[in-house]
């Protein structure tokens, strides 16, 4: 089944509200925006999920690195291309995108280090072996650095089925297979 945008008639006031807002502060309504506005209550999750992330203890580029390969465990074109499109306006190469997608080693240890820990907690659901644990600790990061990659992962994850299961249109530059 595939699912189409909604025509402004199908969506209630808060739907178009939020929709409003969204174009105010990006310029546009990204397309996973407009099918979430369905339904008023997710799209207010995701964007609150979403927005939030800049309050957190990572920056931009850190926080690409866990959405760039839990996007790609997922397999949501939607939001390979638009983490990839955030990751570059954050100042990262095309090639360090591909790099932090495959889990190939970046040249970041950083970065490095939480592209592999995000995609090792999205994969085992939370039961990342105690050593990588272990690592998560001693490179200094502490309790709310551990619930600020979850809130990324679960955010990633709530795009990605999106992304996936209702296949709003890429309104970003397509990205290369990896």
């Amino acid at each position: 089944m595939k699912y189409l945008l909604p025509i402004r008639e199908e969506l209630t006031s808060e739907a178009l509200d939020i929709m409003a807002a969204c174009e105010a502060k990006v310029g546009f309504v990204p397309s996973i925006v407009q099918m979430l506005a369905y339904s008023p209550p997710a799209l207010r999750s995701y964007l609150t999920l979403y927005e939030n992330q800049a309050l957190g203890v990572f920056n931009d580029q850190e926080r690409e690195a866990i959405y760039l390969p839990v996007s790609q465990m997922n397999g949501s074109q939607y939001c390979l291309a638009a983490h990839t499109n955030w990751a570059k306006l954050a100042g990262l190469s095309e090639e360090e995108t591909l790099a932090l997608r495959k889990g190939v080693h970046h040249e970041d240890p950083k970065l490095d280090f939480l592209a592999r820990f995000g995609r090792a907690v999205a994969e085992t659901r939370g039961q990342v072996p105690p050593e990588l644990m272990d690592e998560f600790g001693e490179r200094g990061y502490d309790a709310r650095a551990l619930l600020d990659v979850i809130a990324i992962i679960v955010e990633s994850v709530f795009s990605n089925l999106i992304g996936v299961m209702m296949r709003p249109p890429v309104d970003f530059p397509a990205v290369k297979e990896v």
